[in-house]
């Protein structure tokens, strides 16, 4: 979450893919539906930024998708900031293995 916030989708090279798709059927596997389903939501919001970003040569589809850029640029911080942590909070608090 960090990374796009802090660099975009073009710097690194995923190819056809993108940072979260391997792990989603890990995801669902160790944690459940609930961060299966973030996970999509997030690939689904990656690849929205990727093609906005993909325009950035022609100036009037930048400027026409620019509030869509800024909201899919700040989802990535929120979810960088707390999102993440607050979603896996439950799967890595630590209390309750204590003896």
């Amino acid at each position: 979450m960090s990374e796009v916030v802090m660099k975009g989708t073009r710097e690194k090279n995923y190819g056809l893919g993108n940072p979260f798709s391997n792990f989603i059927p890990h995801a669902r596997f160790l944690f459940g539906s609930e961060v299966e389903a973030y996970l999509f939501d997030a690939v689904k919001k990656w690849t929205d930024l990727w093609a906005y970003e993909g325009e950035s040569a022609d100036p009037a589809a930048r400027a026409q998708n620019a509030a869509k850029v800024a909201q899919l640029k700040q989802w990535f911080h929120e979810q960088a900031s707390t999102g993440v942590k607050e979603l896996f909070a439950p799967y890595l608090a630590f209390e309750k293995w204590r003896s």
